[in-house]
């Protein structure tokens, strides 16, 4: 990402490639989707990008524990 506009908890950033994409933090209505991502991605493609058991990164998205 070589440019971002920041100060909004929301920003555009320039990819590599020109495309422009907008970034946001994760929020709750997010879940279901962030859980089929992971859901959808091998063993491998999980290890690399979390180096953890695959059950880690589904709890990682369960809603905090009070």
């Amino acid at each position: 990402m070589a440019d971002t506009v920041s100060g909004a908890s929301e920003v555009c950033a320039l990819l590599a490639d020109g495309t422009t994409v907008r970034l946001r933090p994760a929020c709750p209505k997010d879940r279901a989707q962030v859980l089929r991502l992971y859901d959808d991605m091998s063993a491998d493609s999980l290890r690399s990008r979390f180096v953890l058991r695959r059950q880690r990164p589904m709890r990682a998205a369960s809603p905090p524990r009070h």
